[in-house]
């Protein structure tokens, strides 16, 4: 889909050049990347097979050695998600032109008020969730581009649905919520649980050379482990109440989404316009039925 709009951009949103910088640019390079990392005589055996993004991604999360493959992938993931559930905004009164114009400061500032035309299928059953989850559709796309608005750098904002039971192997969906990620964040708590998991790990592997170290001051060592905890009791902590998310939508962010063509401070009218360009048939495909079993990520 997105590649038929490389000439034009997509109306409503972004010109050719806008584009370029959002989505084909950062998408080479972050392929590149990963063709030289899985071609390196230094690679794993399991990236010359060329598993899925979504693979990679659990996979690294849970290695040190191969953070910039992670970090490659989960880039290249995300775009992807962002991108596949935009289209031309269906407004006809859109002047694509003055996207592409140099932007006054003060009037980009300023939020469309509510006024929006663009609405998942009425009384479908996205809409519906919506509006139980979040109270009223105003209220989502508020809480929605806020969320993204807030977002300094780099990022990613997410709905998702809320697997509330935590076992992978059920899916009892009730609420979506509204998350942020940031850098090369993704929002699969399987993948930041593996993180925990291998610094458990490693931590587990050199307790018996700590114990050898007679230099350590062991009061004043015990006196921080009781302050920050071990990892252990923090893995605890963060898995109390744990839950899967299932991503349905995502906005990009960062700088370079909106730059070329809303410049420095036209953050707030990008994100009206993601609103009217986004393709709600691809976000209901995406939404799962609360009955549903199984999840994975993108």
């Amino acid at each position: 889909m997105v590649e038929s709009f490389k000439a034009s951009g997509i109306k409503g949103l972004y010109s050719a050049q806008g584009l370029q910088n959002a989505w084909f640019e950062p998408a080479d390079k972050y392929t590149t990347n990963l063709n030289a990392l899985i071609s390196h005589e230094e690679s794993s055996d399991f990236l010359k097979t060329f598993p899925a993004l979504s693979t990679i991604t659990s996979q690294f999360a849970k290695n040190a050695n191969e953070l910039a493959v992670y970090n490659n992938a989960t880039y290249l993931t995300n775009l992807q998600f962002c991108m596949e559930a935009l289209n031309e905004t269906r407004v006809l009164n859109v002047d694509h032109s003055t996207l592409v114009s140099k932007p006054n400061a003060g009037a980009l500032l300023k939020s469309n008020n509510g006024t929006y035309t663009n609405t998942p299928i009425e009384n479908g059953d996205l809409h519906e969730w919506i509006v139980e989850s979040f109270g009223s559709l105003e209220e989502f796309r508020t809480l929605l581009l806020n969320q993204a608005h807030a977002i300094k750098g780099d990022g990613f904002t997410w709905l998702v649905a809320n697997n509330a039971s935590g076992d992978a192997k059920r899916m009892d969906l009730e609420n979506l919520f509204v998350v942020n990620t940031y850098n090369a964040g993704v929002p699969d708590d399987n993948v930041r649980g593996g993180q925990m998991n291998k610094l458990a790990d490693q931590q587990k592997e050199t307790k018996p050379q700590q114990e050898d170290i007679k230099s350590i001051d062991e009061e004043a060592l015990d006196r921080a482990m009781e302050t920050i905890g071990t990892v252990e009791s923090v893995y605890a902590k963060v898995n109390q109440g744990k839950t899967n998310y299932v991503p349905i939508l995502c906005l990009n962010a960062s700088p370079k989404a909106y730059l070329a063509d809303y410049g420095v401070f036209g953050k707030r009218q990008y994100l009206d316009n993601v609103w009217e360009c986004i393709d709600w048939e691809v976000v209901e495909r995406r939404a799962p039925s609360r009955e549903k079993r199984s999840s994975s990520y993108i």
